[in-house]
C-alpha cells in the first residue's frame, strides 16, 4: 500500500517537472493585447473577453488559481487636484496648474494695471485680459478712470484720527483715514513700536477697529501695509490695574 502511494507522488512529482504551470507573469503574455489574462467565474480568460488559444492552455495559463489578480482601477488624472484649490479638472477647473483659476472665480477690471479697480467684475474660471483677483489689488473700487494708469496716486496709508485718543488696554480703538487697503493681509498696527497681532474688530479701507493691546505705553500709533507706512498719530496709555490691586488702592485710601 505504501508502495502505491509513493509511486503515485512520484508520478505526480514527474508530471510537474515535465509539464510545469506557467507563472503568472507568463501567463499573461497570452493576452498581452487583450487586456491581460484574468479568472472570470472559475474560467481563464483575456481580460476584454477573448478565450485563451491552445497554446495558452497548453502551458497551462487556464487554471484560474494560476492568474494573478485583476488590477486595480487606475485614477483618473483628472480627478486629481493638482493646484490644490479645491477644484480638479474634472469639476469644472480650467486650469489645474494656478490656485486663482477655478469655477465662478471673481476677476475685478484693472485695465491700466494700476492695482486699483473701477468695480467692474467678470465671473469665470479663466482669467480675463486685464482682471485681477482681490488678493493682487490694493483696492477693488474707486478708480476713477482705470483707462488711464495714476502715477502721482499714492498708495501710503494715512491716519485722519482715531476714537479715543486716551487708550486702555483690551478696549475698542477706532481708526479712521485712507488707503488702509481693503482687508488687513499682511498690514498691521504699531502702538509706540510695539508691534503685536492685534485683535482686528474690522477693516476697511478707510477705517479700521480693533482691541488695544495689553502692555501698551504712550506713544506713536501708525499703520504698516504693503503699500508704505502712515503718518504717526499720537496718544496717551492708560493702564488699567488688575481687580485686587484696584480694591487695595481703594481700602488705602481710606
Amino acid at each position: 500500500m505504501h508502495t502505491l502511494k509513493f509511486s503515485f507522488l512520484l508520478f505526480v512529482l514527474v508530471i510537474a517537472y515535465l509539464f510545469p504551470v506557467q507563472s503568472f507573469a507568463d501567463c499573461q503574455g497570452c493576452c498581452s493585447s487583450h487586456d491581460g489574462v484574468v479568472c472570470r467565474n472559475g474560467i481563464t480568460m483575456c481580460g476584454d473577453g477573448t478565450p485563451l488559444s491552445i497554446t495558452c492552455t497548453n502551458k497551462g495559463c487556464d487554471e484560474c488559481g494560476t492568474t494573478p489578480p485583476p488590477l486595480p482601477p487606475t485614477t483618473d488624472p483628472n480627478d486629481i487636484d493638482n493646484d490644490l484649490d479645491g477644484f480638479t479638472e474634472n469639476q469644472g477647473d480650467c486650469n489645474d496648474y494656478d490656485r486663482l483659476e477655478f469655477p465662478n472665480q471673481v476677476w475685478y477690471k484693472d485695465f491700466d494695471n494700476d492695482g486699483y479697480s473701477d468695480g467692474i467684475t467678470i465671473i469665470t474660471c479663466p482669467r480675463p485680459e486685464n482682471y485681477k483677483v482681490i488678493s493682487e489689488l490694493y483696492q477693488t473700487s474707486g478708480d476713477i478712470n482705470d483707462n488711464i494708469p495714476d502715477p502721482m496716486l499714492t498708495h501710503d496709508p494715512y491716519i485722519d484720527s482715531i476714537l479715543p485718543t486716551s487708550l486702555k488696554p483690551n478696549r475698542n480703538i477706532v481708526i479712521r483715514g485712507k488707503n488702509f487697503g481693503s482687508f488687513q493681509g499682511s498690514a498691521y498696527l504699531s502702538f509706540a513700536n510695539m508691534i503685536e497681532t492685534q485683535e482686528i474688530l474690522s477693516w476697511s479701507d478707510t477705517q479700521i477697529e480693533c482691541l488695544v493691546p495689553l502692555g501698551i505705553q504712550s506713544g506713536c500709533l501708525y499703520l504698516k501695509t504693503n503699500m508704505g507706512t502712515s503718518n504717526c498719530i499720537q496718544y496717551e496709555a492708560r493702564q488699567t490695574l488688575p481687580w485686587m490691586m484696584l480694591l487695595l488702592s481703594e481700602q488705602k485710601g481710606n
